[in-house]
């Protein structure tokens, strides 16, 4: 595992490397004070460690943003309707939309009124090299940003005040930008309350597991079949409740989550809940099969099916009621979404079922 990561870090940089993007050459503030909103205020601040190409502030302006985002899809609706051509529905649905268009942009006039304080600061310099002076002049420790411990020099202050946390940022399509929003406390305690009601679900799947397990096998291979391909959504939204800041952060605690309940419900809970007298009986050996049936075929199957997925394109893509527009036939059939973190969980679920399964049942290997 220690040689595996090793290896996974050596290449994940050597691929950083040979393709260059706006993150190689950008660092970010997390902590800007709300009224900087200044950009040659921020320009003469980072100047001292390189040449500035480009400052982005962002504002906590989420509400506004996901209004404009919504008139510009009602103005496409609309669009679209227009070119349908004359008829009864399609004038009513127009209206509609005219209306529904209408209210947005009372509410983004009304919005627009609002200050909004910055959030997050995004500098750009013109060399490599620049952007890693600066992290290596002004990275510090969470808590040292967060208290404004003052054990930096005097021009490393901002405003002569605040010790900034400054870091290298995500690259920009995988930045979540409604969850960069939210300050470090929040942030701290969503994740709290993510990880406590994970925990909580792993110990009602423990459980009923040990319920499972005591009335047949096959019931229990049930079970884990059930709990395999519902934890993937339970565990998708309380990651998403803990409001990670970019799709990578996202998807490595998703991967984790899910790694640590398949393991724990398909293979350790079982075998902690077997006496040791009985690990070689019959009985547990088809136990084991079962289980490893079930982990290894029937999830891939659900997946291959894609029972969603399929219905949204033959059904709901075909109801004259339910779609107005082309483009609304178009996401439906777009397929379906998929995360990387549960297939690769699937996979790792599988091969360590097995390996640890091997020497009581030689097959395992091979259903695997």
């Amino acid at each position: 595992v220690c040689a595996s990561l090793f290896f996974e870090n050596t290449i994940e940089e050597e691929l950083d490397e040979a393709v260059q993007t706006a993150q190689d050459y950008s660092v970010v503030v997390n902590d800007p004070d709300a009224d900087a909103d200044d950009p040659d205020e921020w320009y003469k601040y980072f100047s001292q460690y390189g040449d500035v190409q480009y400052i982005t502030i962002t504002r906590k302006n989420s509400e506004l943003r996901d209004l404009v985002a919504k008139k510009h899809l009602l103005v496409r609706k609309e669009n679209m309707l227009e070119t349908r051509g004359e008829g009864e529905s399609t004038k009513s649905k127009i209206e509609k939309v005219s209306k529904e268009i209408q209210q947005v942009d009372e509410t983004i006039q009304r919005l627009c009124q609002k200050g909004y304080p910055t959030c997050r600061v995004y500098v750009t310099f013109n060399r490599e090299m620049e952007q890693r002076h600066c992290l290596s002049e002004l990275e510090v420790p969470n808590y040292m940003a967060l208290l404004d411990i003052k054990k930096l020099d005097h021009h490393k202050l901002f405003r002569d005040a605040n010790v900034l946390d400054v870091i290298e940022p995500p690259e920009p399509d995988s930045i979540l930008w409604n969850n960069v929003e939210l300050s470090f406390a929040m942030q701290q305690t969503y994740s709290v309350l993510s990880n406590a009601c994970s925990f909580g679900i792993l110990v009602a799947c423990f459980f009923a597991i040990r319920f499972a397990q005591g009335i047949s096998p096959l019931l229990l291979s049930v079970m884990i079949a059930v709990a395999d391909n519902i934890l993937p959504f339970v565990f998708e939204f309380l990651t998403n409740l803990s409001h990670p800041l970019s799709e990578g952060v996202r998807q490595s605690d998703l991967q984790v989550k899910l790694f640590l309940a398949r393991l724990l419900i398909s293979t350790i809970f079982p075998f902690m809940q077997t006496s040791w007298n009985e690990v070689l009986t019959p009985a547990f050996a088809a136990q084991i099969v079962s289980v490893q049936i079930s982990a290894c075929f029937i999830s891939p199957v659900v997946n291959l099916l894609d029972i969603a997925g399929t219905f949204q394109r033959n059904v709901l893509a075909r109801l004259p009621f339910f779609v107005d527009t082309q483009g609304e036939v178009n996401r439906l059939w777009t397929g379906s979404s998929w995360s990387l973190a549960e297939r690769y969980t699937g996979l790792a679920k599988m091969l360590f079922l097995s390996l640890f399964y091997t020497m009581l049942s030689p097959i395992s290997m091979f259903l695997a």
